[in-house]
């Protein structure tokens, strides 16, 4: 199974533009193979332009699709539609409530019953750095509530997978409360292994100490997993030149509504 994570970068579509671009769509169903399961997050409100026609456009040929139940941010996963799907759940997201964009969908392949969770953490405007700590730890009681919801998954014996933005920061981020090695120990001790591609998924033209990774994949422990390096061909286009030099190097942040982060794909082979 091939499975594609991308936050796109159209949270309540903030900025000058108010459609989604066309390329987005394109880079999903270019893709060859075409992935067997896509997590969008930062995926746009329900009534932007462009909404319909990019749904429309994956489920034309060869997706199912599902969406999260927020106004403005939600996730969206699409799922190829010779799997036979069993159940969804979402949430509405609330930061006040430490509830992060989620949604997962449960579906059957052979004999395996599986479910596939995308989830974003929500993050707020604080000080830099008194108000570091609170923050983080605000973003540990969200992923919280994402581990109660797995942990109900696999008492039911689903296998598990997925991914999304879990703003754990850069690679080397030490916080206490919250980082990368602390959402692989919380995963770990459900059974499911966190994966986090080589290279960097945001902030890219940052010095590299600064660069973030806060996309991250992870599956079972019984699932045989791994990922590709961070994806960034999507930005080998026009629409991204304003943000390089002329040697092709990140100079400037990527604004809305073009993506801003690398695409994860991972492959999972189900082992008898």
């Amino acid at each position: 199974m091939k499975i594609l994570i991308w936050n796109i970068n159209q949270r309540a579509n903030i900025g000058d533009k108010d459609s989604i671009p066309a390329f987005i769509v394109d880079t999903l169903l270019k893709r060859e193979p075409l992935a067997d399961f896509i997590i969008l997050t930062e995926f746009a409100k329900k009534n932007i332009e462009g909404f319909n026609d990019f749904v429309s456009k994956l489920e034309e040929k060869h997706y199912k699709t599902f969406i999260s139940n927020n106004n403005n941010n939600n996730i969206l996963i699409a799922i190829r539609k010779e799997i036979n799907i069993m159940e969804t759940f979402t949430w509405q997201s609330s930061y006040g409530a430490n509830l992060p964009d989620y949604i997962d969908v449960t579906f059957s392949i052979g004999d395996s019953v599986m479910t596939i969770v995308g989830a974003r953490i929500l993050v707020d405007n604080y000080k830099y750095p008194d108000g570091v700590n609170q923050e983080m730890q605000k973003r540990y009681m969200q992923n919280r509530n994402i581990l109660d919801r797995i942990l109900l998954l696999k008492a039911k014996g689903n296998l598990i997978i997925g991914g999304g933005d879990f703003n754990t920061g850069r690679r080397n981020n030490k916080n206490i409360y919250w980082n990368k090695e602390i959402l692989a120990g919380c995963l770990k001790s459900l059974e499911i292994n966190l994966i986090t591609p080589e290279g960097y998924s945001h902030e890219i033209h940052k010095d590299r100490e600064y660069r973030g990774c806060p996309d991250h994949f992870f599956a079972s422990n019984t699932l045989k997993a791994s990922t590709e390096p961070y994806n960034w061909d999507f930005t080998y286009n026009n629409e991204y030149d304003e943000y390089k030099n002329k040697e092709g190097n990140w100079v400037n942040p990527i604004k809305n509504p073009y993506p801003d982060h690398g695409i994860i794909i991972a492959d999972v082979l189900i082992q008898n």
